[in-house]
């Protein structure tokens, strides 16, 4: 088996995709949508954003972080939980 290494997109990758798929369809970019794209691949990420966009019909960053989710289940490898406050996080202090 072969095993590709791909290059992850930066910030100002991943927001000249969304631009250019808003631009499409008279839809501006969401920073917050960007930020939750991070650690996809450029395809990953592309198909996250075009998935809000019908569904949302904007950049929906709930959208993304629920693809990205499905993504790192998908490998069996890791558990993706969702972002949460310093507080409710057992044994950290804020």
């Amino acid at each position: 088996m072969t095993i590709l290494d791909f290059r992850l997109p930066s910030l100002e990758e991943l927001r000249h995709i969304q631009q250019e798929l808003g631009q499409s369809v008279g839809v501006d970019v969401v920073e917050e949508a960007v930020e939750a794209a991070l650690g996809l691949t450029e395809f990953e990420s592309e198909t996250a954003f075009a998935l809000s966009l019908v569904l949302k019909k904007r950049f929906c960053p709930q959208v993304i972080t629920e693809q990205k989710m499905q993504m790192i289940r998908r490998t069996g490898l890791m558990e993706f939980w969702p972002p949460v406050h310093a507080d409710q996080v057992g044994g950290l202090s804020p």
